[in-house]
């Protein structure tokens, strides 16, 4: 790393610093923390669309549960995306097809959207692909990229929306700044890091270790534990600006784009995908017997 980037990623850790202060201490100016954490609640079709008193304190509950119990197992080693998914790509799965939707998830966990260099990289070298069936594949997980954005960005639009409304409400929020939204994100997300992450990246975690990520706080765990944490701010703070501010979906859909590719993100110098702790697969399983 040259001295330019050097220094840039130590002005960033050093902002990631005071925000995380900021937010142990609840210094999010005109808004204030909800009551409950509405990063909790599942936020799709099948789900109510209201919670009652009582369904929010289960839900915070049973989370804290969870939390502590993932902390309490201790670090275990991790295993690579690399020696789980990639040497085993032919079998990462129940049947190939599932196999390489597998290792979709975990590519866009680390690329965000695929695009056709990105679709072309993991597909060139599974033994389902032919010239004949190429294009269609590849125009599968081209929709495929889609759903996954889509998921996760509606998860993050009504979340947002419920925080927006039990945590000072549309005038609160437009008198915030930048930091004040950022930091109260910031809050929220290390109340629950886990279940939140999950939840966020719901298609990343058929493929990304979460629970290892989240068992403890040293070597691989910490670099991915702030991208994780970069991830969700940036994603979220963007659902507020571009679905609740200034009403520009289509902004909204780029910045997901490029997301990974973002000053705060590149800034945490992650390494290569093939490092990325990755769960087991029946393949890896087997072979580790």
């Amino acid at each position: 790393m040259d001295r330019f980037n050097q220094l840039a990623a130590l002005r960033d850790s050093r902002l990631r610093g005071i925000d995380r202060m900021r937010a142990a201490i609840g210094a999010f100016g005109p808004v204030h923390r909800p009551l409950y954490n509405p990063f909790l609640k599942p936020h799709n079709k099948s789900s109510k669309e209201r919670w009652s008193d009582e369904e929010w304190a289960s839900a915070t509950t049973i989370a804290q549960r969870i939390e502590a119990d993932n902390r309490a197992q201790g670090e275990s080693p991790l295993s690579r995306f690399a020696d789980t998914h990639l040497v085993y790509r032919t079998q990462c799965g129940i049947n190939p097809a599932k196999g390489l939707d597998r290792i979709a998830d975990g590519y866009s966990f680390m690329v965000g959207y695929l695009d056709d260099k990105e679709i072309a990289g993991f597909i060139h070298a599974h033994p389902t692909v032919n010239q004949p069936n190429y294009n269609k594949i590849r125009e599968h997980f081209g929709r495929y990229s889609g759903v996954i954005k889509h998921q996760t960005l509606q998860y993050l639009k009504l979340a947002v929306k419920l925080l927006i409304k039990h945590s000072g409400g549309k005038e609160a929020w437009s008198n915030a700044s930048d930091d004040d939204i950022r930091v109260l994100l910031l809050a929220l997300f290390d109340e629950f890091p886990l279940i939140i992450s999950k939840k966020t990246f719901c298609h990343a975690n058929k493929s990304v270790d979460f629970e290892g990520i989240w068992a403890g706080s040293t070597g691989l765990r910490t670099i991915y534990q702030r991208l994780c944490r970069t991830k969700f701010v940036h994603l979220a703070e963007s659902t507020y600006l571009y679905c609740f501010r200034t009403h520009d979906r289509k902004k909204l859909d780029k910045v997901y784009n490029r997301h990974m590719k973002s000053n705060g993100i590149r800034s945490l110098q992650i390494g290569p995908i093939e490092e990325m702790p990755s769960r087991p697969t029946p393949a890896s399983t087997q072979a580790a017997v």
